[in-house]
């Protein structure tokens, strides 16, 4: 159950809290680290936790079946 947390609060952090007070919780402000940050966040961390997350449900042979490719 930890990745679902994990995914939910990227999730909530990407999707809800202002960039505004998220630049002046991590004190980067709107420079290219915060930018490269945020896009992590919200692109590529989410599908990272939902691989972890299918992994260990044990549903990730099945998921990655669906597009023809062999686990």
């Amino acid at each position: 159950m930890l990745p679902l947390g994990g995914l939910l609060i990227a999730i909530f952090v990407a999707r809800f809290m202002s960039r505004k007070v998220l630049g002046e919780e991590l004190q980067l402000q709107d420079g290219a680290v915060f930018k490269v940050w945020h896009f992590l966040l919200r692109y590529v961390v989410r599908i990272s936790i939902i691989l972890v997350f299918l992994n260990a449900t044990g549903l990730l042979p099945k998921a990655l079946g669906l597009f023809g490719i062999e686990w």
